[in-house]
């Protein structure tokens, strides 16, 4: 169902402008609506990054980077401490190839 509703494509100003919603979000709406809400563009995300140019994907993992941040923050006001700190796998080769860490910056 997630597949009919969701677009095929959506440009990288686009993904910017959902970040920017879903922030506004997190400051003004319950923290579970924002936790349902947000999970549906991040699986939306994934499936965009399979298939997205590679001009595009530092872009698009800095927006999924933000992202799971605001996840995160909207889990730990659910007092889900631990699905909002727990270590994840590097999504991609790309992640892997640039230094990223499983963690996030700034995690050894």
């Amino acid at each position: 169902m997630i597949d009919v509703v969701t677009p095929a494509y959506r440009s990288v100003e686009e993904w910017d402008t959902i970040k920017d919603d879903h922030l506004h979000a997190l400051r003004t709406r319950p923290p579970a609506q924002v936790v349902a809400d947000l999970a549906i563009d991040l699986h939306d995300l994934a499936l965009h990054l399979k298939q997205a140019a590679p001009a595009d994907l530092p872009d698009l993992y800095r927006t999924a980077a933000l992202l799971s941040c605001i996840q995160a923050n909207a889990l730990t006001r659910l007092a889900d401490h631990g699905a909002a700190i727990r270590p994840r796998k590097p999504c991609s080769p790309w992640s892997r190839q640039h230094g990223a860490s499983a963690r996030g910056p700034g995690h050894a």
